[in-house]
C-alpha cells in the first residue's frame, strides 16, 4: 500500500462508488463500504448471490441503518436488501433464514450474505437466536457477519460492553478490527471464513472504530486462501442443517466444536489475520488486541522506542479461536509476552493455555505482571497514554531508556495538574424535547427510568420523582413486581419510549398486568427513535391501535396527553379514551395513581429533533412566529426555564444583571416558555424571515502563511452535541482529500448529541500514517474551542502543551442545562475558563472571539459559530489546508453553503479587522454609554475615582431619569455617594461593596411597574433588527385580580398603548396611579427606602472582620427577582435572610464590645 493519498474523489457518493483509490470514511461508512466490497467480490467471481442486512440500532452502531438508507443509490444495484428488525433476536432469526435458502431449490439466488447488527446488550438479547443460527450454520455461498457494537466505556450505554466471550461461547470466531481500514479487509475475510467453515463470524466493532474517521485506500484485490480439511475421510463442506433434535443435534454440536472451528483456525493462520512484526533480537513480545494496536504504535512513538529491535508485535485482529502454531511461533525466543487488551483477560487466557507447560515458554503478563501486581486494567477503555505507561514500565524493567523516562515524567506532570473547577457540561434534553415536560412528576412518586432519551432524567433528576434507576430495554416496570409486595400502598410510575414499547416493552406491561401491581406507564410517543438517529419505529402502531392493544392486554385505563389537543377533535378513540392537554399531566397522573392496577398515559408529542428535521425537509410547517425576550424587562427569575426545562431559554449576563434570552438557532417553538410568569415575552410574525441579513464588509482578506507544525497537525475540536461539531470535522476531512492530504480522527460523542460535550480529534498529514485516533496528553497543536466551558474541561486541557498548543476559542458562555433550569446556579464567569485555557496553552498566540453572539447577530443561529472559529484559525495560518479545498468541501457538503462560506469569511475578518466585529456585538452597548456630562457629575460625587464604578453609577443615573425624572436620579446619586464615603472610611478596599450597593439601590428604585415595562419595551424594540412589529404578551396584576388567568396579546394596539402608558409614569405613586394599588406594587414602592436603611444601619455597626457577611447583605438584592407572586415569594426569602444577617451582625458587635 502506497502512503501517498491519490484519489479521484469528487463527490460524497464517491466514498461508495469509486472502485479503487482513497476515500474519506467513518467507521459506520466503512461497514457499508465493506458490504459493497463483498458484493463486488461475488459479482466479479460470477456468483449469483445477494446480501441481506437486519438488526436493531444501538450505539456505537446507532447510525448504521440511517447511513444504509442514505447510501441506497450506491447499494441498490448490488442486490442488497435492508430490513431492520423489530428487535435484535428477530433480526438474527431472519439472518438464519437467509442461510437456509441453500436448502431450497426454488431460491432465486445461489446464496445470501447475512449481516446482523446490534449493540452488545443486543448480542445478549439475541444470543439464543445467534446460537441456533450458528449451530445450523452458514452456507458456502452465503456467510454471516454478526456485527457486535461494543461500548467499552459506556459512553452511550447503561452497561459497559464487551462481546468477545459471549460470541466465543456460542462458537463464533471473533474478528476485531482496529480501525476502518482494518474493518473493510477483515469483513471480507469474515465472510470468506464463514463460507469456508459454516460458522457465523462474530465481528466486534467498538466505539473507537465506529466513531472514527479517516482517509483510506479501498478496492484492493482480495484473494483469500480457502483451506479444506477432511472430516471422517472426506473434505468437509458445511451445509446448513436446521434439524435440531435427537442424536443428530449432538452430531451438529460435534462438527461445530470440531471440524468447523478447525477450519476457522486454519483460515486465520493461512491468511495471516494476526500478523507479527519482529526482529531476531526481540525479547519482549507485545500482543495488541484490536484497537490497542494503533494506540500502541502511537505510544511507542511517544516513548521513543518505535524502532526498538527488542520488541516484537502481534497485531491481534482475530481474538478467537487462536491457532496454536501461530502463538508458538510468536513465543519462540521471547522472554516475555505482554498481552494488552480491554476488559477481562480473553486473549491472554488462550495464550496461557496454549503455552502452558512448554519448555522455555516466556512469562505471560497482562492483567497482572510477573509479580502478580495489577498491570492492564480490566475496566473502562484503554487509551494510548495508558498503554504508554504500561509498556514504558515493562520496558524500563529491562533497559533504562531516557526517552521513556522523559515521556512518563511528562504524563505524570500532566496528570497532576491543578485545574480550577469550572461548570461541567452534561447531556440534557434537547430544546423543545417532549421529555422536558412529559417526564415530570411529584417528588414523592417512585419512578422507573427507561431506555431512550428520557433516560437523561438520571442526570437531571429535579422534578422527576424518586428515581429507582433503569432496567434493560424491555424490562421497564418489571422491577416493581419485586418491590410492590414490600411497599404497600405505593403507586409506581414507569417511563417507556414508543420505540421500546414496540421492541419488547409491551411484554413488560403484560407482566405488570399479570402481577396486578399498581403502576402507571407513561409511553412517550415521539414518532422517532431519536436517541440513535431519528429512525422510524419498526412495526409502529398508531395511537388508536396502541390503545386497543393495551386494553386487550388487560390495562385498566388509558389516557392520552398531547401538545396538540386540536388534532384529536373529531377522532373517536377506542373505549372512550380521554385526551388532555399536556398542561394537565400532573392532574392526570394524580387521578391514575388512585387506580389499583395498571394504567397507561400515552404522551403524544413529536420529537424536537425530528420536528426540526421535517421542517428542513418541508414536510412540516415552519414556525410562523419568532419568540423573543426583552432582556431589559426580564428579571432573570428563571420561571420560564423552570416551566419549559428548555435549553433554548438561556441565561445571559448583562449590565443590569442576569437575564434570559431565547437561542433562536436551537429554538423549536415548543412555546412552553411562554408560560413563564412575566411580561418580557414577545412574538414576531413571519418567524426567522423577520431577520434582516447583514452583508460582509468590503475588506481585503490576505491569504496567511501556514504555520509549520513539524509534520502532522493535531487538532482537537471541542463543542456541544447538536451544534455541528461532527459535521465540521467531516468537512475538514473532505478538504484534506481534496488537497491530497491524509487525515485520521475520532468523534467522541456518546450521549453528547443531547447537548453534552463533543470532541472531534483530527490528525492531518501529507501521507498515510497508522496510529491512535484520539490525541494524547500534550499532543494537540491546535484546539478549536466552540464551547468555552468544554474547552476548559480537564480532559481537553490534558491534550494541551504550553509551548505547543494554540487555542482559538469562542468566548461566548453557553449555559448548561443546570444553569438554564436552576436560577440559583450562577453562570460560570468566562474569565475563569479563559484563565485556565491560557494557563495550559500558548497564551500569547491564543485568540478568543465571541462567536455565538456574532453568529446570532449575523445568521439568527448559533450553529455557524463553529465555522467562524474555523475561519479565524485558518486566517492565522493554523489549518494546513488550501482555501480552495475548504470551499470545495463546503460545496460538497451542500447544506447551508452560503451561510458556511459567509461564516468562514467572518471568522477571517475577526482576525484581520476585529473592529468590524466590535461594531456588531451588543447593539444596546452604545445606548448604555453615559454622556460625558453625567460621567463628570458622578466623578465629582464619588469619593473614589475608579472608571468601572463611575460608569456603573452613571448608566443607572441616566436610566433613572428615563424611569421617572432627574430629581429621582439625583436622590439616587446622593445616596450612593453618602454610602460610598461611609464605606471608604470603614474598609480598606470598598469598591466591590460600593458597586453592589449602586446596583441594589437602582434595582429597587427602578421597579418594573406597568409604566416602566412599557418604556423598556419601546426602547428594546427600537434597538432591535425586526422587520415586523412584535406582539407583546402581558398579564398585569390588575387584570389578574379581575380573574383573568391567561396573558393578553398586544400587537397593533401596542404601538398606541405602549407610548401612552410609558408617558403615564408621571402618575407613579400618586392618587391617580391605579396600578400602584395592588399589593405587589405597594411592596415594590417601599423597597428602595427599606434597602437603603437596612444597609446604612448595618454599615454603622459592622466591623472589618464581618466584611464578608456585610457584603452578602448588600448583594441580597439580587435574590429579589420576578414578577407578582414569584417576586413576593422571593421577597419573603430576602427579608428572612436580612433578619438573620442583622441578628448575626448585632451579636458580633456585642461580643466585641
Amino acid at each position: 500500500m502506497t502512503n501517498a493519498v491519490q484519489t479521484k474523489f469528487q463527490s460524497l457518493s464517491d466514498r461508495y462508488s469509486l472502485q479503487t483509490g482513497w476515500v474519506p470514511l467513518s467507521g459506520i461508512q466503512g461497514i457499508i463500504r465493506a458490504l459493497i466490497e463483498i458484493r463486488r467480490y461475488d459479482i466479479k467471481n460470477g456468483l449469483n448471490t445477494s446480501a441481506f442486512v437486519s438488526g436493531y440500532q444501538g450505539s456505537p452502531l446507532g447510525g448504521l441503518d440511517t447511513e444504509l438508507l442514505r447510501a441506497h443509490k450506491s447499494i441498490d444495484n448490488l442486490g442488497i436488501v435492508f430490513q431492520p428488525g423489530l428487535n435484535e433476536e428477530l433480526g438474527a432469526t431472519s439472518i438464519t433464514g437467509t442461510q437456509l435458502l441453500a436448502l431450497n431449490r426454488s431460491s432465486s439466488v445461489g446464496g445470501v450474505t447475512g449481516i446482523w447488527y446490534g449493540k452488545s446488550p443486543g448480542v445478549d438479547r439475541a444470543s439464543d437466536a445467534i446460537r441456533h443460527g450458528n449451530l445450523i450454520g452458514a452456507s458456502s455461498k452465503g456467510g454471516v457477519l454478526v456485527l457486535a457494537g461494543d461500548d467499552p466505556a459506556a459512553k452511550s450505554s447503561t452497561v459497559p460492553g464487551s462481546s468477545d466471550a459471549t460470541l466465543a461461547a456460542m462458537g463464533l470466531p471473533v474478528l476485531f478490527p482496529g480501525n476502518t481500514h482494518d474493518l473493510i479487509g477483515l469483513a471480507l475475510h469474515g465472510i470468506a471464513l464463514s463460507r469456508a467453515s459454516g460458522l457465523w463470524s462474530g465481528f466486534k466493532v467498538v466505539t473507537k472504530v465506529a466513531d472514527s474517521t479517516g482517509i483510506f485506500p479501498v478496492g484492493a484485490d482480495f484473494n483469500p486462501i480457502i483451506p479444506t480439511l477432511d472430516y471422517r475421510g472426506t473434505p468437509y463442506h458445511h451445509i446448513p442443517d436446521a434439524e435440531l433434535l435427537g442424536a443428530h443435534l449432538l452430531e451438529l454440536e460435534e462438527r461445530l466444536l470440531g471440524i468447523r472451528l478447525d477450519i476457522a483456525k486454519e483460515y486465520i493462520y493461512q491468511n495471516k489475520l494476526n500478523p507479527t512484526t519482529r526482529s531476531s533480537n526481540a525479547r519482549l513480545g507485545i500482543v495488541a488486541v484490536g484497537t490497542v494496536y494503533h494506540d500502541l504504535l502511537t505510544a511507542l512513538a511517544n516513548l521513543g522506542i518505535a524502532d526498538s529491535d527488542d520488541i516484537a508485535m502481534k497485531k491481534m485482529m482475530v481474538t478467537y479461536p487462536l491457532d496454536e502454531r501461530d502463538i508458538i511461533e510468536f513465543a519462540n525466543g521471547l522472554e516475555e509476552i505482554l498481552v494488552i487488551e480491554e476488559k477481562p483477560a480473553f486473549v491472554e487466557r488462550q495464550i496461557k493455555e496454549i503455552l502452558y507447560g512448554r519448555a522455555q515458554a516466556p512469562i505471560i503478563t497482562g492483567k497482572k505482571d510477573d509479580r502478580n501486581n495489577a498491570l492492564v486494567p480490566s475496566h473502562g477503555a484503554l487509551e494510548s497514554d495508558d498503554i504508554a505507561k504500561i509498556v514504558g514500565r515493562r520496558y524500563l524493567s529491562r533497559h533504562r531508556t531516557e526517552s521513556i523516562t522523559k515521556y512518563l515524567d511528562k504524563l505524570t506532570k500532566i496528570d497532576s495538574r491543578e485545574l480550577l473547577q469550572v461548570e461541567q457540561r452534561t447531556p440534557f434534553f434537547c430544546s423543545g424535547c417532549p421529555h422536558n415536560t412529559s417526564t415530570r412528576t411529584e417528588d414523592s412518586n417512585i419512578v422507573g427510568a427507561g431506555i431512550g432519551c428520557h433516560t437523561l432524567i438520571l442526570l437531571n433528576p429535579r422534578g422527576r420523582g424518586e428515581i429507582t434507576g433503569v432496567t434493560q430495554m424491555g424490562g421497564e416496570g418489571a422491577q416493581f413486581i419485586g418491590m410492590a409486595p414490600y411497599l404497600p400502598g405505593k403507586h409506581f410510575i414507569q417511563n417507556m419510549g414508543d420505540g421500546t414499547f414496540h421492541h419488547s416493552g409491551s411484554l413488560a406491561i403484560r407482566a405488570a398486568v399479570a402481577a396486578k401491581i399498581p403502576v402507571t406507564y407513561k409511553i412517550l410517543y415521539n414518532d422517532a427513535v431519536a436517541m440513535t438517529g431519528g429512525q422510524r419505529v419498526e412495526g409502529q402502531l398508531t395511537i388508536p391501535e396502541m390503545i386497543e392493544s393495551l386494553y386487550l392486554e388487560g390495562v385498566s385505563k388509558v389516557v392520552v396527553t398531547t401538545d396538540n389537543r386540536e388534532a384529536y377533535d373529531g377522532v373517536n378513540l377506542p373505549r372512550g379514551t380521554a385526551v388532555f392537554d399536556r398542561g394537565q399531566l400532573d392532574k392526570v397522573q394524580s387521578d391514575l395513581s388512585k387506580i389499583n392496577g395498571v394504567s397507561v398515559i400515552i404522551h403524544d408529542q413529536l420529537c424536537a429533533i425530528e420536528k426540526r428535521r421535517r421542517r428542513r425537509q418541508g414536510t412540516l410547517d415552519a414556525p410562523k412566529t419568532l419568540i423573543v425576550i426583552n432582556e431589559r424587562t426580564c428579571e432573570g427569575c428563571g420561571d420560564c426555564g423552570d416551566k419549559s426545562n428548555c435549553l433554548s431559554v438561556e441565561p445571559v449576563l448583562t449590565e443590569f444583571g442576569r437575564k434570559t434570552r431565547i437561542n433562536q438557532g436551537s429554538c423549536s417553538s415548543d412555546q412552553t416558555c411562554l408560560q413563564g410568569d412575566c411580561p418580557s415575552f414577545m412574538t414576531i410574525p413571519n418567524g426567522p424571515k423577520s431577520h434582516k441579513p447583514i452583508a460582509l464588509p468590503n475588506v481585503d482578506l490576505v491569504k496567511p502563511n501556514l504555520k509549520d507544525f513539524r509534520g502532522a497537525t493535531n487538532i482537537r475540536l471541542v463543542g456541544i452535541g447538536g451544534t455541528g461539531v461532527v459535521t465540521l470535522a467531516a468537512i475538514i476531512e473532505v478538504a484534506c482529500i481534496l488537497d491530497g492530504k491524509y487525515s485520521r480522527g475520532l468523534d467522541q460523542t456518546g450521549l453528547s448529541q443531547k447537548a453534552g460535550p463533543v470532541i472531534s480529534d483530527i490528525v492531518i498529514s501529507s501521507s498515510y500514517e497508522e496510529g491512535s485516533a484520539p490525541l494524547t496528553s500534550g499532543g494537540a497543536d491546535l484546539i478549536l474551542g466552540f464551547d468555552l466551558i468544554g474547552t476548559a474541561a480537564t480532559k481537553n486541557l490534558k491534550v494541551a502543551d504550553r509551548d505547543r498548543t494554540i487555542a482559538i476559542v469562542s468566548s461566548s458562555v453557553i449555559p448548561t442545562g443546570r444553569q438554564v433550569t436552576d436560577v440559583k446556579h450562577a453562570k460560570t464567569p468566562d474569565s475563569s475558563a479563559i484563565e485556565m485555557i491560557n494557563e495550559f496553552t500558548n497564551s500569547e498566540s491564543n485568540r478568543f472571539i465571541p462567536a455565538q453572539e456574532l453568529s446570532d447577530i449575523l445568521f439568527l443561529d448559533q450553529i455557524p459559530a463553529n465555522v467562524i472559529i474555523f475561519g479565524a484559525a485558518w486566517q492565522l495560518g493554523l489549518i494546513p489546508l488550501s482555501l480552495e479545498a475548504i470551499d470545495g468541501a463546503f460545496k460538497l457538503n451542500g447544506a447551508n453553503l452560503k451561510t458556511n462560506q459567509d461564516a468562514f469569511a467572518w471568522g477571517r475578518i475577526a482576525i484581520t479587522h476585529p473592529d468590524k466585529i466590535s461594531e456588531l456585538i451588543d447593539p444596546m452597548s452604545a445606548r448604555n454609554q453615559p454622556t460625558h456630562k453625567t460621567l463628570t457629575l458622578v466623578k465629582e460625587a464619588l469619593p473614589i475615582n475608579e472608571q468601572s464604578l463611575v460608569e456603573t453609577v452613571a448608566i443607572r443615573y441616566e436610566d433613572l431619569i428615563r424611569f421617572q425624572n432627574k430629581k429621582l436620579a439625583k436622590n439616587y446619586l446622593s445616596s450612593v455617594a453618602t454610602f460610598a464615603k461611609s464605606a471608604c472610611s470603614k474598609f480598606d478596599n470598598p469598591t466591590k461593596v460600593i458597586d453592589e450597593f449602586t446596583r441594589g439601590l437602582y434595582k429597587f428604585t427602578a421597579y418594573k411597574d406597568e409604566y416602566e415595562v412599557a418604556r423598556l419595551h419601546l426602547e428594546w424594540v427600537a434597538s432591535q433588527n425586526y422587520s415586523e412589529s412584535p406582539t407583546i404578551l402581558l398579564h398585569p396584576p390588575i387584570l389578574r385580580s379581575l380573574g383573568m388567568k391567561n396573558k393578553i396579546k398586544l400587537n397593533k394596539s401596542a404601538a398606541v398603548a405602549m407610548p401612552i402608558l410609558a408617558r403615564c409614569k408621571v402618575l407613579r405613586g400618586g392618587k391617580l396611579d391605579v396600578f400602584g394599588k395592588t399589593p405587589i406594587r405597594r411592596e415594590e414602592a417601599k423597597l428602595a427606602l427599606e434597602y437603603r436603611e437596612t444597609i446604612t444601619k448595618a454599615l454603622d455597626i459592622v466591623s472589618v472582620a464581618d466584611y464578608a457577611l456585610f457584603l452578602e447583605l448588600v448583594m441580597l438584592y439580587d435574590k429579589v427577582r420576578g414578577y407578582e407572586e414569584i417576586k413576593l415569594a422571593n421577597l419573603d426569602r430576602y427579608r428572612a435572610r436580612v433578619r438573620e444577617i442583622q441578628d448575626t451582625l448585632a451579636q458580633s458587635k456585642v461580643s466585641k464590645a
